[in-house]
């Protein structure tokens, strides 16, 4: 719609593709215009660098979008800018939703597995925001169809089922708060697929090892991350439980029916999943 919809916590993922390919590196310094009267919050300074806040991964997944324009010289301060961060993130989601229809070919009828992912990606947030601009959720989507679709396909192939660790590990360090996601498809793996465990965790490492790898260059510890904090199961949960002060039954009408950000006012489709989930 030749629109970019984006917010402050895109700007580190809009630039660090530029960074990448022309700096080789993950920090933002060559890019004083996004810091120079003030830090802003998607932004802060470690160990001498300026770095995203939020995980790097969007902008990783990116580069192949923004190759030829920065090999090509393009001005950061361009609108172009805004342009690739779209198709960047346009993209993600779209392999996002041909990723999960394989999946769910592999377990339903040709023309099921065809509505529900139409249904992913028109009656959900895909498209309508997902796909707009760099967030965390775009990469987070694409990895978690990469791991149902290694699980299912693991149904045929055992072994796919130890690749889906790659796959979880990079929806976690793409937003660390996945690990809440994690925990139940570990739990399947150690039910349904325990000769694969061992597969499954080593496969779970080389993004750990990126995840590290990242954190200590520019914070000075594997597990401290720019948001703040150090990252381990039980840091994530209690530190998001703890800002969780709203009574419970206010806290789920507001995340399900509430008009400004409710899940079944937004993607009313969702109360099929309770349905599939008891049946």
């Amino acid at each position: 719609n030749g629109r970019a919809l984006w917010s402050g916590d895109t700007i580190p993922a809009r630039y660090l593709p530029l960074s990448l390919v022309r700096e080789l590196d993950f920090d933002l310094d060559e890019f004083p215009f996004l810091y120079e009267s003030k830090l802003p919050y998607s932004l802060t300074a470690s160990h001498g660098h300026v770095v995203s806040a939020y995980p790097p991964w969007a902008g990783v997944l990116a580069l192949p979008v923004y190759l030829g324009p920065a090999l090509l010289g393009v001005d950061p301060t361009s609108p172009l800018m805004e342009d690739l961060e779209k198709r960047a993130a346009m993209l993600i989601t779209a392999i996002s939703v041909v990723v999960r229809f394989f999946a769910l070919r592999r377990i339903a009828l040709q023309k099921t597995a065809w509505f529900i992912a139409v249904i992913y990606a028109f009656g959900t947030s895909s498209f309508s925001t997902s796909s707009q601009a760099l967030w965390q959720h775009g990469p987070v989507q694409l990895f978690l169809a990469l791991t149902i679709f290694c699980l299912v396909k693991g149904l045929e192939i055992p072994r796919f089922s130890a690749y889906s660790g790659f796959a979880l590990g990079c929806v976690v360090i793409s937003r660390p708060i996945n690990l809440i996601v994690a925990f139940p498809l570990v739990a399947y793996i150690v039910h349904k697929q325990r000769d694969q465990i061992v597969g499954f965790l080593l496969a779970g490492v080389p993004p750990l090892l990126l995840f590290m790898a990242y954190n200590t260059f520019y914070f000075g510890s594997p597990f401290t991350t720019g948001f703040g904090g150090v990252v381990t199961p039980s840091a994530v949960i209690s530190t998001h439980l703890s800002s969780f002060d709203t009574p419970i039954l206010a806290g789920i009408a507001g995340v399900l029916v509430s008009p400004g950000a409710g899940l079944l006012v937004y993607s009313p489709v969702f109360v099929f999943s309770v349905v599939g989930m008891m049946v």
